[in-house]
């Protein structure tokens, strides 16, 4: 028997996961009294319409479905949720452009929802092109929600659907798993970014993070350089080529890519903190100072790899990185062409 005492919002959920298992008759009993009730009030319950949607969808309704979706429109009730049902009864009905409008609405309401990207792929089964584009939209949003697997998933589907887009699934495949802190999974796919594309410039850089964050100080100069023969002014890439000048004892040579990415990018926290090493490891440490006073706190870059502590030898509190282990250099000035 029906628990009438079980709060309406639990009891319009419960329906709907029971739908969506194969259970609409068991998910139709439970809320079907409630559902003819609220149809006869002038502010009808949204969750139980969304339910009563729902349902007649999963019993291949979508003539009764959209009954109640749309009277759900007619509430005020404007969520990403009720739109992505709406679209879903529309393309029942065959209606693509309705349901590409719902699609556009739910996507405006909720830019981080996963789900609406890919219904908005199945709709697009005709162009492989435009559906893989949103396989990937949808990838990376679930890589925001860290939800690896489902993100993996979406992006690999996304190269099947279209080969040429595979160097930028590899690619930010490499990002997510860099970002989980898995710096080997992610020197892997960012490899296999490469061998698509050799021209990939961020996926070298990825490469780059990964052998720094592994402490391979040395192939993570290769792949930085490799990344700034392609793109001269990538400010990350410069900022990683010269933090590892610094893994290596070479201050002199970190200056001027340090100031060169400070330059390009002013505003990042982690680039400037570099910088101000760089600046006390060649003597100018009131340089390092007065260039810090100006330094924000926010500005952390996704990979510690690129952050080498502060200038006064300690770790950088925001990555908890320890800081590079390595005597007071000589006070001495800062050659002129350290500017350039």
């Amino acid at each position: 028997m029906t628990d009438h005492s079980e709060p309406l919002a639990r009891k319009s959920e419960r329906a709907r996961v029971l739908a969506a298992a194969g259970e609409a008759g068991h998910a139709w009993t439970l809320v079907q009294r409630d559902v003819q009730r609220t149809l006869r009030q002038p502010r009808p319950d949204p969750k139980l319409l969304l339910a009563a949607a729902e349902i007649e969808l999963a019993r291949s309704n979508p003539r009764e479905a959209r009954r109640y979706v749309e009277k759900l429109v007619q509430t005020g009730a404007e969520d990403a949720e009720v739109q992505r049902t709406y679209a879903r009864v529309l393309m029942d009905q065959n209606d693509d452009a309705g349901a590409r409008r719902a699609l556009a609405r739910a996507v405006k309401l909720d830019p981080t929802d996963t789900e609406t990207f890919e219904q908005l792929a199945e709709l697009e089964a005709g162009d492989r092109r435009r559906r893989a584009e949103l396989l990937l939209q949808a990838g990376q949003r679930e890589a925001l929600h860290l939800n690896p697997h489902r993100a993996e998933s979406l992006l690999d589907r996304a190269a099947r659907s279209e080969p040429g887009l595979a160097a930028e699934s590899w690619r930010r495949r490499g990002e997510l798993r860099q970002m989980l802190g898995r710096p080997a999974e992610s020197l892997a796919a960012f490899q296999k970014a490469t061998e698509v594309d050799v021209d990939d410039a961020t996926a070298y850089r990825g490469i780059g993070d990964a052998h720094s964050a592994l402490g391979d100080s040395r192939s993570a100069e290769k792949a930085y350089r490799k990344a700034l023969a392609i793109r001269p002014d990538d400010a990350d890439s410069l900022n990683g080529l010269g933090a590892v000048q610094l893994e290596l004892d070479a201050p002199d040579e970190a200056l001027p890519l340090l100031r060169r990415s400070v330059k390009l990018d002013s505003a990042d926290a982690v680039k400037r903190r570099n910088l101000a090493q760089a600046l006390r490891a060649t003597g100018d440490l009131e340089g390092a100072l007065d260039l810090l006073a100006k330094t924000p706190a926010d500005g952390h870059p996704q990979s510690a790899a690129q952050c080498r502590g502060h200038p006064d030898g300690g770790g950088c509190t925001r990555c908890d990185r320890p800081g590079p282990a390595r005597r007071p250099a000589p006070r001495r000035p800062v050659r002129a062409a350290a500017d350039h």
